[in-house]
C-alpha cells in the first residue's frame, strides 16, 4: 500500500489495517503505563544492541502481526574539547494500529559507546508529552524519520533467548516502506556475543549503511 509522504505526518496516519487490537503485550517498548502528560522523567538504565539490516523476505512482515508507526525528531550531542558526554535527544509520535496516538520526549546518555558488535549501554529518561509540545519540539531538532515497528520474540538457543526483536523498517520519502531497517535488541546485562538476525533479515555491509544514512533513515529536515 503506498500513502503520499505528507499523510505519514498527519497524527491521523495509520498505514495499513485499522482494526482496533489489544497491543498491551508485556515487553513491547512502545507499551506505556499512562497517556497522561506528567513531568516526571524516571530514569532507566538502557542496555541494547543495534544492527542496521536490510530485509531480504517482504513476505516474512505478515508473520510478525502487530505494528506502530513512529515519527521521530533528534539531536545528536558529540563530545567536544569542553564537554566528554555523548548522548541524544528527541521526541517521538506512535501510532497504533487503531489510530491512537502517544507522544514522548526522551534524553539518553551514554555510559558506555556503542561497540563493534552494536552494544551500547546508557541511561535513559522518558516523559509522555502533549500533542501541542510535540509540534513544538520537532521544530528545534536537527532532522527526523518516519519508521513501522515490530517485534519478534527470540526462542533461539544461547544469551539472547527470551529477548525480544524489535524491527523499525524505515519508511522513504515516497511513502514507501523501504527495505532498509534497524533491528535493536534491549538486554538485561552486557552481552559479548554478537546479536543474532531474524530469518529474512541480512546484516548491511558498510556501503549500504552509508546509502541507507544518506537516504532513507533520514528523510525528515
Amino acid at each position: 500500500m503506498k500513502i503520499s509522504f505528507e499523510d505519514l505526518c498527519k497524527d491521523d496516519a495509520v498505514v495499513g489495517s485499522t482494526e482496533s487490537r489489544d497491543l498491551s503485550v508485556q515487553d513491547y517498548s512502545f507499551s506505556y503505563e499512562s497517556l497522561e502528560p506528567t513531568a516526571v522523567a524516571k530514569p532507566t538504565q538502557e542496555m541494547e544492541f543495534n544492527v542496521k539490516c536490510s530485509l531480504t523476505d517482504p513476505e516474512i512482515l505478515k508473520t510478525l502481526g502487530v505494528y506502530v508507526d513512529i515519527e521521530q525528531w533528534s539531536t545528536f550531542v558529540e563530545p567536544t574539547a569542553t564537554r566528554k558526554t555523548k548522548g541524544t535527544f528527541r521526541v517521538r509520535r506512535t501510532t497504533q494500529m487503531n489510530g491512537q496516538s502517544e507522544y514522548t520526549s526522551t534524553d539518553k546518555l551514554f555510559i558506555e559507546k556503542e561497540n563493534s558488535l552494536g552494544y551500547s549501554h546508557r541511561t535513559e529518561h522518558n516523559v509522555v508529552i502533549t500533542k501541542e509540545h510535540f509540534d513544538t519540539r520537532k521544530l528545534l531538532h536537527d532532522s527526523g524519520q518516519i519508521k513501522r515497528r515490530y517485534t519478534l520474540r527470540c526462542d533461539l538457543e544461547g544469551p539472547f533467548n527470551g529477548y525480544t526483536w524489535e524491527i523499525d523498517i524505515f519508511y522513504s520519502k515516497d511513502g514507501q516502506l523501504s527495505n532498509a531497517c534497524m533491528i535493536e535488541m534491549e538486554v538485561k546485562e552486557k552481552i559479548d556475543q554478537e546479536m543474532p538476525i531474524p530469518v529474512g533479515f541480512t546484516k548491511m555491509t558498510p556501503v549500504q549503511e552509508q546509502v541507507a544514512k544518506d537516504t532513507i533513515f533520514t528523510i525528515l529536515q
